[in-house]
């Protein structure tokens, strides 16, 4: 098994610590190791066995299940960009995406029961999605051995004291009926049987087939109840037209008392569970037998100061499995941020105020994971701002907390959409920082990876809308981006700009040569981009005449390309 990289603790009840780690390459993965060691092949060796055997597409993938150097056992499995928590009470699915989810679910379900696996806690939390938008089922270490972790009476326990395979099919159906905007019946008090006892109501917009067959899910008996392939095959059936997203939901009935699946689903679960007691994560967290976790951090450059400047080394470090190449770059920024992983985990970024990345005179604040702004001059339209994924966390200086947080926004005007990605830092209070991802028509994942945020972006022209760009005319690339000296720059595959270099169609090119100087950002106290320029193509706006800085496309004599600056002067 390939090492792997603790990230941060995620939460820990009396069973277990969760932890989100990162792979080679930057893979997000969850790491739940349990408190107290176990009898080397006995009943969790078992089922860990059991639940390694098991593939399935809707299946969250285990990376690996056993026991640490210390005996004590644990699941290491992958998770998704979002959960169906977030969803609900964020951008809530269609009901045509709901049925379709569940029956993804029902069928996971299915191989899963056959391999001898029950879940146990099914629910919005443990439901996840790739970035594709692939639905998936995470959580079954809450029903290991000696990982159990027994969750209080909530809309999606089941009313049997001794729950089997039906308890599954009981939970997903109640999640579903409440991904549908139904209430259930029980939900002013779950222990109550006469309240489990009621039938759900039919809902706006759904067929009352569909209603019918998670209302014979939802039975107190468990006999009575569907197996998940006879519920997967009958949710085959419903035929839905495309219909408008169900209603957004309250925190308070979609989170559960599980293990979180993601940072971002933990605030949810709190709403119902309370604040989860804070306990520092363990120094060095107990790993797999026979594996080392990957450094997060390579050698320390050294540092000499002169007055008060700092002269600024980089070191290379190609990380295993990461981005080739990629540079990790230490200076002055590690000192603005020792130690900042509690202060920015503590940000809530639904509600965080940020500098608008087109018009730096202008800030807009959320509220909810929205807001709303006005363009500049006369008749500007009106801006829809949207927090789509993040805060992502990354080891921004490499001493093994996390000190940077990236969000993805986007912007909608009557004009379109356009996406990009904010960087901030912690010191001294919330900074963000100068320069943003931009050009970007969708960003497929962001994850940390050492110090640096890797991206999957589509990318196209920023000032273009998206939903009119010839497939021809996207570029599909995986950059690195960190901070360093103050500035968000390109670390990978190659130094350069955050800004993608995508022209305004019609803007004027100018092709420099190699000794042309390029920077990662529009100051001259920025680094250059770099050695192996073969050619620099200028983009020249029609305001060239007012600007100092011009965005520049690198190309590279090994075949490759990035984005830089250039001095309107030194091209003039």
């Amino acid at each position: 098994m390939d090492g792997f990289q603790i990230i941060r603790w995620l939460s820990s009840d009396d069973s277990a610590a969760v932890y989100e780690a990162a792979g080679p390459g930057g893979r997000r993965l969850i790491y739940t190791v349990g408190h107290r060691p176990v009898e080397p092949g006995g009943e969790f060796s078992a089922w860990a066995q059991r639940l390694r055997g098991v593939r399935h597409p809707h299946l969250v993938a285990v990376a690996a299940a056993g026991l640490t150097d210390d005996s004590r056992p644990y699941v290491l499995c992958g998770t998704g960009s979002t959960t169906l928590a977030e969803r609900l009470v964020r951008t809530p699915p269609s009901v045509t995406e709901v049925v379709r989810t569940t029956t993804a679910i029902a069928d996971a379900l299915d191989t899963a029961h056959a391999a001898g696996l029950r879940h146990g806690t099914i629910c919005p939390s443990t439901v996840v999605y790739a970035v594709d938008g692939t639905p998936m089922l995470t959580g079954f270490d809450m029903c290991a051995p000696s990982l159990v972790k027994t969750a209080r009476p909530g809309l999606y326990t089941v009313p049997e004291l001794d729950p089997g395979y039906p308890a599954d099919i009981y939970a997903l159906a109640a999640t579903a009926y409440v991904a549908l905007g139904g209430t259930l019946p029980y939900v002013g008090d779950p222990t109550d049987p006469a309240l489990r006892r009621r039938g759900i109501t039919e809902l706006p917009g759904v067929p009352p087939e569909l209603t019918g067959m998670l209302r014979t899910a939802l039975n107190p008996d468990p006999s009575a109840r569907p197996s998940a392939a006879l519920l997967r095959d009958a949710l085959s059936t419903v035929d839905i037209a495309e219909s408008p997203p169900t209603v957004a939901l309250p925190v308070t009935v979609v989170g559960s008392d599980v293990r979180a699946a993601n940072k971002g689903v933990a605030p949810i679960n709190e709403a119902v569970t309370g604040t989860q007691p804070r306990i520092p994560r363990e120094k060095r967290p107990p790993m797999p037998a026979g594996v080392a976790p990957l450094p997060s951090t390579g050698a320390k450059p050294k540092r000499t100061y002169s007055g008060r400047v700092l002269v600024v080394f980089i070191v290379l470090l190609v990380l295993a499995g990461g981005l080739g190449g990629a540079w990790m770059l230490r200076d002055e920024f590690a000192d603005a941020t020792e130690d900042r992983s509690a202060e920015i985990e503590r940000v809530d970024f639904d509600a965080v105020e940020f500098t608008v990345p087109y018009d730096a005179a202008r800030e807009v604040k959320l509220k909810g994971g929205t807001g709303t702004g006005v363009g500049s001059g006369e008749g500007a339209p009106t801006e829809t701002w949207t927090l789509v994924t993040g805060p992502v966390f990354a080891d921004g200086n490499h001493n093994g907390d996390q000190d940077t947080a990236a969000i993805h926004l986007t912007v909608t005007t009557e004009n379109g959409t356009r996406a990009y990605v904010l960087v901030f830092y912690w010191s001294d209070g919330l900074r963000q920082a100068g320069q943003v991802v931009n050009g970007i028509c969708e960003v497929r994942d962001m994850r940390p990876s050492g110090p640096s945020f890797e991206l999957e972006l589509v990318s196209a022209n920023p000032f273009v809308n998206c939903e009119a760009v010839k497939e021809s005319d996207r570029r599909y690339e995986t950059i690195g981006v960190q901070m360093s000296g103050g500035l968000l720059i390109q670390a990978g595959p190659h130094i350069g700009a955050a800004s993608r270099c995508e022209p305004t169609p019609g803007v004027e090119t100018e092709d420099h040569g190699a000794d042309t100087i390029v920077r990662v950002a529009p100051t001259s106290e920025a680094m250059e981009v770099g050695d192996g320029i073969e050619s620099v193509t200028v983009f020249r706006p029609e305001t060239a005449g007012t600007v100092e800085w011009l965005l520049a496309y690198v190309s590279r004599s090994d075949g490759t390309a990035t984005c830089g600056w250039v001095a309107a002067a030194d091209v003039a």
